[in-house]
């Protein structure tokens, strides 16, 4: 074989399996929040996940589930909500500050030709979490969509979003994947909210306990103990939530196929 077939071998081997495009959404406070879509080769119309980071901000965890679900054709919309905006928690903006800038980027990606505007989900990490999960409370629909429009066609939080108190929600997918031994959210808060939503009365709602997890267990190398508040990498945990999340979203989304 020769030195050009050998070099377009590496080229394909190791070339991004879908290049990004960056959007801006204007905010209503006029920031510009800058996000960036990849879209699945090959697909039509695609369906996409719209990816909320934590406090941290936007890192290797949303690479980590974004290749499985490019790989079953699922596009990722990554929202970059805190750069420019804020620093840490104590800097940190409420969450309701930031659904009015989902809700904008929500119908920017739904006017596109090359995404179904059916099939777009949202998906948020801890603070991210608890935005994703807003949207599928019934009050807050009731205030953001305008009349007959859709809602998220999926929500999943990871390590969040189990809110304390009972809420009517939509009858949507829902999915929260929490650590066992997560000390930011504590595990009974999410047993608290699989009770308020038992699956009789609300069939898409699904809560997953992951054994030996801690809060940030996808977000490779963390090793953080903060006063009794850990963050730690858990290997088999994220491996785990990844199968979960990619499985989940290609049944809720492509209906398995």
């Amino acid at each position: 074989m020769n030195r050009l077939a050998i070099a377009a071998i590496i080229l394909i081997a190791t070339s991004s399996p879908a290049s990004a495009e960056k959007i801006f959404v204007q905010g209503p406070d006029g920031h510009k929040y800058k996000g960036k879509l990849r879209l699945p080769d090959d697909v039509e119309r695609s369906p996409v996940v719209v990816m909320i980071p934590g406090t941290a901000g936007v890192d290797r965890r949303q690479r980590f589930y974004r290749k499985p679900l490019l790989a079953h054709g699922i596009g990722t919309f990554v929202l970059d909500i805190k750069s420019g905006v804020f620093r840490s928690t104590r800097d940190r903006p409420e969450v309701d500050h930031n659904l009015p800038v989902v809700m904008r980027a929500l119908r920017m990606l739904r006017k596109r030709p090359d995404i179904d505007p059916a099939r777009v989900a949202i998906m948020g990490w801890s603070y991210g979490a608890t935005i994703a999960m807003r949207f599928a409370r019934q009050s807050y629909a009731d205030e953001l969509f305008e009349s007959g429009e859709k809602p998220f066609a999926a929500h999943v939080g990871i390590y969040g979003g189990c809110h304390k108190r009972e809420h009517l929600l939509l009858d949507v997918p829902m999915l929260l994947i929490t650590g066992l031994e997560d000390t930011i959210v504590p595990p009974e808060r999410c047993e608290k909210f699989k009770d308020n939503y038992p699956k009789a009365l609300y069939p898409g709602v699904k809560v997953v306990f992951l054994e030996n997890a801690h809060h940030g267990f996808d977000k490779k190398g963390v090793n953080k103990n903060r006063r009794g508040r850990i963050m730690r990498w858990n290997a088999e945990a994220a491996e785990r939530s990844q199968d979960i999340v990619t499985n989940y979203f290609d049944k809720t989304l492509n209906d398995g196929k």
